[in-house]
C-alpha cells in the first residue's frame, strides 16, 4: 500500500490536516508515520494510525471525534483514557453547558438592570427597613394606654393597666410569631 498524505487522512478521519500535523509533531502518530524523499509525514498504515490516534487524541469536549475503524482503541499508556468519540461522564454537555451559562448570564443581566432602575433593594437593607418601621409601630402602641390616661383621666385607674397589658400582650405574640417559622398565612 502506497502511503496516504496527511491531507487525504485527515479527510478520512474528519478532521483538518492541521490537525495530523500537530499529532505527529507532539508524537501522537509516531509508528504509523514514514517520510517521502523530501522527508515530509505520509501515513503509511492507516490501521495503526487510526489506532494511536485513538489512543492518543483526547476528543474536543464541543466537538467528539467519531471513531472512523469502529475498532477499539490500543490505550497507549496505563492511564484509562475513553476511545475517541466516547461521550465521557466526567465532562458536561457543552450544548448543555452553554445554555446554562447563557441563561445564568441573561439572569444576571436583568437583575443588574433592575438594580439600576432602582426596583431592586438588597436583603439586608429590606429587613434592616423593616425592622425600624415595626420599631416605631412599637414604641406608638406602647405610648396609646399613657395617652388614653390623658385624656380620659377619670377611666385612667381602672382601663389604661388593662390596654397596657392586652397591648403588651399582643406585641409579644407577634414578636414570638415573627420568630416561628412561616406557615404560608394558613393560621396557627
Amino acid at each position: 500500500m502506497t502511503p496516504l498524505s496527511l491531507s487525504a487522512y485527515a479527510k478520512r478521519r474528519g478532521v483538518s490536516h492541521v490537525a495530523v500535523s500537530k499529532a505527529i509533531a507532539a508524537g501522537r502518530l509516531t509508528a504509523s508515520v514514514v517520510r517521502d524523499a523530501r522527508g515530509a509525514p505520509k501515513i503509511a498504515d492507516l490501521e495503526l494510525a487510526d489506532r494511536e490516534w485513538a489512543a492518543n487524541t483526547r476528543p474536543r469536549i464541543d466537538h467528539p471525534a467519531a471513531d472512523v475503524t469502529g475498532e477499539q482503541p490500543v490505550q497507549a499508556s496505563r492511564s484509562a483514557r475513553p476511545a475517541a468519540g466516547a461521550p465521557r461522564p466526567d465532562v458536561p454537555d457543552y450544548n448543555e453547558s452553554r445554555a446554562r451559562r447563557e441563561s445564568a448570564l441573561a439572569d444576571m443581566a436583568e437583575i443588574e438592570v433592575a438594580e439600576r432602575r432602582g426596583e431592586l433593594v438588597l436583603a439586608a437593607q429590606a429587613r434592616a427597613d423593616v425592622v425600624s418601621r415595626y420599631i416605631v409601630v412599637k414604641t406608638r402602641l406602647l405610648g396609646v394606654p399613657s395617652r388614653v390616661a390623658q385624656r380620659l383621666p377619670h377611666l385612667a385607674g381602672e382601663v389604661v393597666p388593662i390596654l397596657d397589658e392586652l397591648l403588651r400582650e399582643a406585641l409579644e405574640e407577634l414578636a414570638l410569631e415573627g420568630d416561628a417559622p412561616h406557615d404560608g398565612g394558613r393560621g396557627r
